[in-house]
């Protein structure tokens, strides 16, 4: 059984995924790689594509919007887990990397966010240095135990219970703030050790939505302060 397991979604960019699984594929850690495909049927990746991998999932509509990543993880056997967008190809040492620097109770990631109000609301852009930098939240690609599932999905049932499973489909927030304190970007290393060594296409959330930054602050803050009343 391998040590990593990639979580791969396909939603609007099928064109992408057969460069990312390549270079998955590639790793100097032998990775297992899963798919979940929530796009229209007539959007599927095609089957050279879907044969590529180790587990496929079509799941068409999907309610769960991003959290469908978090959605199959009973399906997922690995002790960690990469969860990596679909608008860019890894190096071949990313999964290497951060096995240096994960334990069980941290998230890891190369780019991330200090979410604060300043000037209304802003999110500070945080890249690796020399040392782990801890942040609010990583963002396009993160790494983390497999144990953190049972802390989300525990989370997860008392937003439902509490009327605000709206906020379910923030997966990087809501792994945030589960192990709060415990994300960091990883230090900055040599090229083939990074998530996004070439990117592929505009990503497709942060600057289409000219009420992003704002909404997801204010998700974030609430999560922040429902966690303490949740998570004991």
């Amino acid at each position: 059984m391998s040590i990593c397991e990639v979580v791969l979604t396909n939603y609007k960019r099928k064109q992408n995924l057969p460069q990312i699984v390549e270079a998955f594929r590639q790793q100097n850690v032998p990775v297992t790689i899963t798919l979940i495909d929530n796009a229209h049927p007539d959007e599927r990746v095609d089957d050279a594509t879907a044969k590529s991998v180790d587990k496929y999932f079509h799941i068409f509509p999907n309610p769960y919007r991003c959290f469908i990543r978090h959605a199959c993880f009973g399906f997922y056997n690995a002790e960690y887990i990469l969860i990596h967008d679909d608008d860019m190809v890894p190096g071949k040492r990313n999964v290497e990397h951060y096995l240096k620097y994960v334990t069980p109770d941290r998230i890891l990631g190369q780019i991330g966010r200090k979410i604060c109000p300043v000037q209304g609301y802003n999110f500070d852009a945080i890249q690796g240095t020399d040392d782990l930098v801890p942040v609010d939240l990583v963002i396009r690609s993160y790494f983390f135990h497999i144990s953190t599932f049972s802390i989300i999905h525990e989370f997860k049932r008392k937003l439902i219970q509490s009327r605000m499973g709206n906020l379910l489909h923030q997966d990087d927030m809501l792994l945030a703030v589960c192990r709060k304190g415990n994300v960091f970007v990883t230090p900055q290393e040599e090229g083939d050790t990074r998530c996004n060594i070439r990117e592929l296409d505009a990503s497709s959330g942060e600057y289409h939505y000219p009420d992003r930054q704002r909404d997801r602050t204010r998700t974030w803050q609430l999560l922040n302060s429902l966690h303490s009343t949740f998570i004991r």
